[in-house]
């Protein structure tokens, strides 16, 4: 996915194209800040991480990342029936407002079992927390770090994560669980907006 991206950015010759990616898509812009940075533009990460699992465990070791697999392993060997029962009830927490829960499984049940679970599998072992770095280009992270007493402990493990890059943005949602732009739509759009303006204004 990486590199087929960076092949249309060159085949097309688009001059530092911004990128928007939620989740998975995310995560690849990450990467894609850090591998191509002469070639991309302003990156917006909407609710994704350099190491998606250190957000939950902060001190995750490299041999623990590789259990990821495991995940992708169950996903792939699990019954349709069986599969779909746990990516809605996956997305009943991560979707505040459930009367859009039924759009994104539509979107579950038109995938391909296989490339979902290996993709997942493959997210849940990256670590690019210390390739980020390298990335150029201005970025704004949008982050969902939930409610309660645990929300102060994630914010600060988003930030670390992003400490390294050199211009970065970070805002977090109020409301929205992992699908910022379901729960709060406005607020999301009104983010990029100032985020972009702001780009425009400092040419």
């Amino acid at each position: 996915m990486r590199q087929a991206i960076a092949d249309y950015i060159r085949s097309r010759k688009l001059r530092k194209p911004a990128l928007v990616g939620h989740s998975l898509g995310g995560f690849l812009v990450f990467v894609l800040g850090a591998t191509e940075p002469d070639f991309v533009g302003p990156l917006v990460i909407v609710d994704a991480a350099p190491c998606p699992a250190a957000l939950i465990n902060d001190r995750i070791t490299a041999a623990e990342l590789q259990q990821g697999e495991q995940i992708g392993q169950f996903l792939a060997l699990a019954k349709r029936d069986e599969f779909l029962t746990q990516q809605r009830q996956m997305l009943a927490m991560w979707i505040a407002d459930q009367g859009k829960l039924d759009r994104v499984m539509n979107w579950v049940e038109a995938s391909d079992q296989a490339t979902v679970a290996r993709a997942l599998g493959e997210l849940w072992t990256r670590d690019l927390r210390g390739e980020v770095a390298k990335i150029k280009s201005p970025v704004l992270l949008l982050g969902a770090p939930g409610k309660g007493e645990g929300r102060a402990v994630t914010m600060k493990r988003y930030e670390s994560q992003v400490a390294r890059i050199a211009d970065k943005k970070v805002v977090f949602a109020e409301r929205a669980s992992h699908f910022i732009m379901l729960d709060e739509p406005e607020w999301m759009w009104k983010q990029m907006d100032e985020f972009f303006a702001a780009l425009v204004t400092e040419k």
